[in-house]
């Protein structure tokens, strides 16, 4: 392309003008200079207007450089000009489209708490539009908790002009009334004429602020259940050594937690019982464990325990164990205490049943709901059968009554089943031999 055109003009024809309009479609901006003489100097001026830059008259040439120097200038600066603009464009548009897609939102603050200016995000995140933000007091949204910590960090900001205070959590209430976690950084911008406020960044930190306090609310329950529980609770390093022991475990093993933590395993638990060994193995192996084992109180006496246990991952990546503990001394007393009751009741139950043979006793009962029956050993010796091969109903023990009696029977339960009278009453019995026995039955119905 050239750095000047040169027009040989010549008044009465319009070749100039096409020329011109040539230029104009094809979008080529080029300096023009006419050359003409002393009858065409009007119609040069009126193509000023329309694209060209100067003239010059054929008698006088010498004006060529000079004129020539002045166009180029003009049109150096012109692009240039055009360049910068470009690229102020260009910043503007790229500098708008990371403030407006940006996740944080943006507000220019005035110190009273008045908004010059408000990023598209925040409606994202309050649900305000931006002219019902700028409408607002920014004070008015914040918290009445937080006030204070926004306003101390305001004061902060306006003593330190350029330098960003970050770091600033608050909750500002949104349009629906809820109210939303915010981080908040201010910077003090008032010294810059094209601002002239603090520059508020907002990060909405709810989602991590509402699992921090779920976290913190989940601490305090389990340590609650961790001070408060009835059994003993340990939490310990896979090696044996104790990192905290609850109340609990303290009075099981008579010892403050620092003694606890002190001995470690092997201080409260029986170095002897070889179930300890078994059980670490255990744990290695499936991560679980529940077994009981002797523990130690403080003065060396020893005492049944259960321990579950199992290994978990500390939030340092570390592994450690939880150790649920239970002192089975009285559960173990009430065992012993219900084995000598049923060695009594097995005893004399004994004592019956040989009672019951000398005597030629036996003692039935049925199950008015489920119908079964229960025999004592001298039944099945009275009808000549044994429990191994003989399983006692109702329909069996019709069929071993003797034809002749079995009205008589069924017509004697009838009565006692309706409470008319005890059951007392002769009959025969078929034995498995084919011999006949005379019995005697005595019974009353219980509820």
């Amino acid at each position: 392309m050239p750095d000047i055109v040169l027009v040989d003009h010549i008044a009465g024809f319009n070749h100039t003008e096409k020329f011109l309009k040539f230029l104009e479609q094809k979008g080529w901006d080029l300096p023009i200079i006419l050359l003409i003489d002393v009858a065409s100097e009007r119609e040069a001026i009126n193509l000023q207007s329309n694209g060209v830059d100067d003239y010059i008259f054929l008698d006088r040439p010498n004006r060529l450089p000079i004129s020539a120097r002045k166009i180029r200038k003009k049109y150096f600066f012109k692009k240039e000009k055009e360049r910068l603009e470009t690229k102020l464009s260009q910043n503007d548009r790229k500098y708008k489209g990371l403030i407006e897609n940006s996740a944080d939102a943006i507000m220019i603050l005035h110190p009273n708490g008045q908004n010059s200016y408000v990023s598209p995000p925040v409606e994202r995140i309050l649900g305000y539009s931006q002219d019902e933000v700028e409408e607002l007091n920014f004070y008015s949204l914040v918290n009445p908790e937080d006030s204070s910590a926004i306003e101390e960090g305001f004061l902060a900001c306006l003593e330190m002009p350029d330098l960003p205070l970050s770091g600033i959590p608050i909750r500002v209430k949104g349009k629906s009334g809820n109210y939303f976690w915010l981080e908040a950084t201010l910077t003090n911008l008032l010294n810059e004429p094209a601002i002239n406020g603090i520059v508020a960044n907002f990060r909405d930190i709810t989602r991590n602020k509402l699992a921090e306090l779920e976290n913190r609310e989940s601490e305090e329950k389990y340590r609650s259940f961790f001070e408060n529980s009835m059994d003993g609770i340990l939490i310990t390093v896979t090696d044996g050594k104790i990192l905290a022991a609850n109340p609990a475990a303290c009075r099981m093993f008579q010892r403050t937690e620092e003694e606890i933590c002190k001995v470690g395993r092997f201080g409260i638990v029986d170095p002897e019982d070889q179930r300890v060994a078994t059980a670490i193995e255990e744990r290695q192996e499936k991560g679980y464990v529940k077994a009981e084992v002797t523990f130690l109180r403080k003065d060396g006496s020893k005492f049944p325990g259960e321990v579950t246990s199992s290994v978990f991952i500390s939030a340092s990546g570390e592994n450690r164990t939880s150790m649920i503990l239970r002192d089975l001394s009285e559960k173990e007393r009430a065992e012993k205490e219900k084995e000598a009751v049923l060695q009594k009741l097995r005893e004399k139950s004994a004592k019956l049943q040989t009672a019951q043979r000398i005597a030629k006793l036996g003692y039935w009962e049925q199950d008015l709901e489920s119908q079964s029956l229960y025999w004592t050993d001298e039944v099945y010796r009275i009808w000549g059968t044994n429990k191994e091969s003989y399983k006692p109903s109702l329909d069996s023990l019709r069929s071993t009554i003797h034809p002749e009696d079995q009205e008589k029977f069924i017509s004697e339960n009838a009565a006692a089943m309706a409470g008319l009278r005890y059951l007392d009453f002769e009959h025969r019995i078929l034995l498995p031999n084919g011999s006949v026995k005379w019995v005697h039955e005595r019974g009353i119905i219980f509820y």
